[in-house]
């Protein structure tokens, strides 16, 4: 059984059905689409491993948990993010350590 409509004779002159019996593409078009070359997530990504390999591990980790508390308090966040950005955290990593406090946002409608 097809999930396309059944029009008769006489339902196709009352009943404007778009694309089945109005408003029908002489031929079908082929869509262009966009091809993105995969070589600048590659550059980033090497560029973010080298970054990783050559930080203070041991400050990166140092600044995430100092954010963590402080995300916890009332304080301001700026400057301890500032010191972390200039202790080479990612934005990545800042953002997680800031989800560990105050969650994630998610969209999706609750019905």
């Amino acid at each position: 059984m097809s999930h396309r409509p059944q029009v008769s004779e006489g339902d196709a002159r009352c009943k404007l059905i778009v694309g089945v019996n109005a408003f029908q593409e002489p031929d079908e078009k082929l869509l262009e689409t966009l091809v993105i070359d995969d070589k600048p997530e590659r550059e980033q990504l090497e560029r973010l491993h080298r970054l990783k390999g050559q930080r203070d591990g041991g400050a990166v980790r140092n600044m995430l948990d100092r954010i963590k508390r402080v995300a916890a308090t009332k304080e301001n966040l700026m400057p301890v993010l500032l010191e972390a950005a200039r202790a080479r955290c990612t934005v990545g990593e800042l953002m997680s350590a800031l989800a560990d406090v105050f969650g994630r946002y998610d969209g999706a409608a609750k019905w």
